[in-house]
């Protein structure tokens, strides 16, 4: 995966983000170097909690990879929770993604664009 590259060759951490084409649940990929320790799993919870939340929906699932160890799995978030409005999440969404360069690829979209 290339944000594996990403993270081998900066030291810094990097995701990938896929919403479903059902819309019934998100996944995020994140890669961190080993140097994050137990850091990795606690950005992966956040960074998930706040990705289910701006998509409102019911399901999030997040895996962590250290990127400079062999493997691809060192830490696994499941989120399933129904979506509810909290003031607090929402602020912090605001603030998380505002200006963020990443991008959630959702497949529901790309596959409306294919079929037209």
């Amino acid at each position: 995966m290339m944000q594996r590259r990403k993270s081998l060759a900066d030291g810094e951490l990097h995701d990938c983000t896929i919403l479903m084409e059902d819309g019934l649940f998100g996944f995020t990929f994140m890669f961190a170097p080993a140097s994050y320790g137990e850091e990795l799993a606690a950005r992966l919870q956040s960074y998930c909690m706040m990705k289910k939340y701006q998509m409102k929906i019911d399901r999030w699932y997040g895996l962590g990879c250290f990127a400079d160890v062999q493997g691809w799995t060192h830490a696994g978030i499941p989120i399933e929770e129904p979506w509810t409005y909290d003031k607090e999440l929402e602020a912090l969404v605001a603030d998380a993604f505002v200006g963020s360069p990443s991008r959630i690829i959702d497949l529901r979209r790309l596959r409306m664009e294919k079929d037209t």
